[in-house]
This record gives structure tokens, sequence and C-alpha cells, in this order.
């Protein structure tokens, strides 16, 4: 049976309009290569994860004229008959401060793919495309407690990743954030926990995500790469091990960079 959703918030890697902070490090070409790059690492690596076989998985993508580049990645990735895809509500703007009805419309349509194919009620989870390096165990984590919301938030003050569990309203979980111009700071991930808690939510907190949105940020994980790649070459890393440290410097289950890391 189906235990739950995925839904994968992505903006089409396009020149000029995908990660235009690092284009003074990457050029436009480069940085949406990039942005292209860490998109593939999330969806292969989902798609790749047996634990996970039994779970919905969604790409809601914007602009809404960039389906045919949605498609064309799940289709070079080989994974397409994995995924539906659905644009994202008004995605041809992205303004930040309408993200929380975007978002509340991404879970509404994930809770209808659920009931439309008959499934019992399970959480939904929210992830970016901005941290390639997944933390796979922490989203098992979400499927075997249901009935809790899982926050992991990120460096930035943001958050990576939120399973909402399929009792609680879908509008108090992302629209107090819009109502409070939340979004984009260093608060938002604070302002989540206290939409939800507000909400009579019980969050558990996961372990610090890494966003990848300014030069240092591309810089650090290079740096990280480079020390998995060192590991790798000296045999050290048996079959299911991380590749990647955690933000908290501790071994977890987080899935590797395979198009990040190319």
């Amino acid at each position: 049976s189906i235990a739950g959703t995925i839904v994968v918030v992505a903006k089409c890697p396009i020149p000029g309009k995908t990660k235009t902070r690092l284009v003074p490090l990457l050029g436009e070409d480069g940085a949406a290569d990039l942005a292209k790059a860490m998109l593939c690492d999330v969806l292969a690596n989902l798609s790749a994860a047996r634990e996970l076989g039994n779970v919905h998985k969604i790409l809601v993508f914007a602009p809404a004229s960039a389906e045919a580049i949605a498609r064309g990645i799940l289709e070079e990735l080989g994974v397409a008959s994995q995924w539906k895809i659905f644009p994202m509500k008004d995605g041809n703007n992205l303004t930040s401060s309408d993200l929380g009805h975007k978002l509340t419309h991404a879970l509404n349509q994930a809770r209808g793919l659920s009931q439309h194919c008959g499934d019992t009620p399970g959480p939904v989870i929210i992830l970016g495309m901005d941290s390639p390096e997944l933390p796979i165990d922490e989203i098992e984590s979400a499927i075997q407690q249901p009935t809790q919301a899982l926050l992991c938030p990120a460096m930035d003050g943001g958050y990576g990743m939120l399973s909402v569990p399929s009792h609680v309203e879908a509008e108090k979980v992302f629209l107090p954030l819009s109502a409070g111009k939340r979004w984009s700071t260093s608060l938002t991930a604070v302002a989540q926990l206290k939409a939800l808690t507000d909400a009579n939510v019980s969050v558990r907190l996961g372990r610090l995500m890494d966003d990848m949105d300014e030069p240092g940020d591309i810089q650090e994980l290079c740096k990280r790469l480079q020390t998995s790649s060192q590991t790798d070459e000296a045999g050290t890393n048996e079959l299911g091990d991380c590749l990647l440290k955690s933000s908290t410097g501790s071994t977890a289950k987080t899935a590797p960079c395979l198009f990040t890391r190319a």
C-alpha cells in the first residue's frame, strides 16, 4: 500500500532565470547547469531509494511554460514512470510573497492524488531542489511516524524539508507565513514551526540541511564532495553508508550527490 507522498518543488533550470545569485560565480549558463545537476540529484536519489518505493512522487515545476524541460529531465534520468508532474499554481509569478498559496495548492494536489488512488491518508513530504544532499533517513522517519510533522531547518534560517501529516488542515500550514511575510528570511523555519504549533500540530525537528543559494554555499559543497571522493578512493565507504557528513558533523544516511559531483 502507498504510505505517503513526496513533493519536489522546483524552478526549471533556465539560464538567466535560475540561481541568479550564483551568476557572478558561474555565469548564467553555469548557474543553470548547476541547478539542473542539483534537481537531477534530488530526483534520481528519491527514485532509487528502495525504502521509498511505496510512496507517490510528484514534481511541481515552475514556470508553467517549462513543462517540456521538467519532463525531459525525468526522461533523461529514466525515472519518468515513477513521477507525476504538475505546474506550480500561478507558476509564472515566482515571487516569494505568494509562496504560501503555491505550497498550499501543491499540498492539496498531493492529497487529491492519494485520495483518487484510494490510498490510506499518509503524510506529504515537501522538498526543494536546493539541497542535493538528501536526508533519506529523515524522509523514512517521516513516513514511519505519519502523525507528527517533521521540519528539517536549513543553515540560512529557512528549511529544506517539511512533512505534513494527513490530519492537518492545508490552509493552516503555509498561509500564516505569507500573512507575516516570513518567506526567504532568516526566520522562515521559526515562523513555520510557530504556524504548525499554533495549529496544535506536534512537530519534530530533523537535522540541518545545506541550501545551495550563495557562492559560499557552492564552495563548501565542493569541499565536501572532494572529501567524499577521497574517501571513496581510499575504499573506506561501505554500501549504504553516507558519502557526505551532515551539517551536524555526524554520520547519517544521506543520498550521494551524483550529478553535482560529476
